[in-house]
């Protein structure tokens, strides 16, 4: 039962992420404009990011017991409804407060559904796991295309509001679709099918695991930094229009897509540490040159295709490690606990680089909060390609998977 649905359902989750992609990556191309219509400060605007991502930390924290409770496809569909009403009420909020508080919803419902998502891939197809997780992680790359430039597009005509409102309308179909497939098709999905048996602490016992949720903390922290600050960097140090912005951010996702297929599928042939290496040394250089001048129009495209096709990876890559370090009744939990950790990192971000601006500028604030964790994980991770790698315990699994055979 639980293959079978995975397999049917998956097609569709994978619709709804590519528009969870889109509402996480136009929120750096739409900031300033709702900065200026609220009069935000940077550590305001950074705030409304990092609260969001609070929000998502704690839906990541709380989806493995969600899951054992409701089941898999009611967590689906919870997440999923969270994250289009969310998304949609946005584009009516009054002020600074309200926009604050929906944000936060949208994001806690994409912390459940996601989470639910990449567990379901790494249960379903455990043999090809980085290259799954690859093109999971591609469609958020199509979504991180699509919303950048959509937005550049609608700001150019009309406001903030109308991406945030069509965004709502493009999710609603999806959901009632979900909803009708889950209710009609597989009626008495329940905590069995997870099989969460662990707890977190026990979890963190497991030191690959411990260093694993830091270097996904360190890179997603480098990541949700880039995408939240690098299109004011743009618009303020490049010079450049905000559709140009929102088009060269959707580049990174262009890019990243690919990256993400590659290293994913070279994760599956040879140490997957070796390529969470290359993948965070390489997008640490790039971003540093970023940062650190102005070019022309044609440089920064180049720029950012390097840098989404090397760093976009990291996040599929670091998961399938964590699969790989755990028995299959631990998938489900490690997934969660890993991408709980990410989140947590990305909280402080934003926020870290609205306050080191006024001080240092927002080149080196950049540098500070993106260019030095991703060498951190990058280099972490070299090192941990060459210790001996440590088989996980079949043993164990075979105990805990018993009862619910």
């Amino acid at each position: 039962m639980r293959d079978r649905l995975g397999k049917t359902v998956f097609p569709l989750v994978l619709e709804g992420y590519v528009l969870f992609a889109m509402f996480r990556t136009v929120g750096g191309v739409v900031l300033p404009a709702i900065s200026g219509e609220f009069a935000l400060s940077d550590v305001e605007a950074g705030l409304l990011i990092s609260a969001a991502m609070l929000s998502t930390a704690v839906a990541m924290g709380l989806v493995g017991y969600i899951s054992s409770i409701a089941g898999r496809g009611r967590s689906l569909v919870l997440g999923y409804l969270l994250l289009t009403l969310g998304m949609g009420l946005t584009g009516f909020a009054p002020n600074y407060f309200i926009c604050l508080l929906l944000f936060a919803t949208a994001s806690f419902g994409a912390g459940v559904f996601v989470s639910t998502l990449y567990a379901l891939v790494g249960e379903i197809f455990p043999r090809s796991r980085g290259l799954l997780l690859g093109v999971t992680n591609s469609f958020f790359a199509v979504g991180g295309f699509l919303g950048p430039w959509l937005a550049g597009n609608i700001l150019e005509l009309y406001s903030w509001r109308e991406v945030f409102q069509l965004l709502g309308v493009a999710a609603a179909p999806v959901l009632v679709t979900l909803l009708l497939v889950l209710r009609s098709r597989y009626p008495q999905t329940s905590h069995r099918d997870l099989g969460v048996k662990a707890s977190y602490m026990k979890a963190l016992r497991n030191r690959s695991i411990t260093l694993i949720c830091l270097m996904m903390a360190t890179a997603n922290l480098a990541f949700i930094t880039f995408l939240s600050w690098t299109p004011t960097f743009l618009l303020r140090i490049q010079g450049l229009q905000v559709s140009q912005a929102g088009l060269l951010v959707g580049f990174v996702s262009v890019f990243g897509a690919a990256g993400a297929i590659v290293f994913g599928l070279l994760s599956d042939r040879t140490k997957k540490w070796l390529m969470n290496a290359v993948a965070g040394i390489s997008s640490g250089a790039c971003s540093l040159i970023l940062f650190n001048g102005v070019y022309t129009f044609d440089v920064l495209v180049v720029l950012a295709a390097v840098f989404g096709f090397t760093c976009f990876a990291y996040w599929n890559l670091i998961i399938a490690s964590a699969q790989d370090s755990v028995g299959r009744e631990e998938i489900a939990l490690v997934t969660g606990l890993v991408t709980n950790s990410g989140t947590i990192g990305a909280i402080f971000g934003p926020l870290i680089a609205g306050l080191l601006t006024p001080a240092v500028g927002l080149g080196k604030a950049l540098i500070a909060c993106v260019t030095i964790p991703l060498l951190l994980y990058g280099f972490s991770s070299s090192i941990k390609s060459w210790l001996p790698e440590h088989p996980r315990p079949k043993t164990q699994a075979k105990k805990s998977s018993s009862p619910t055979t």
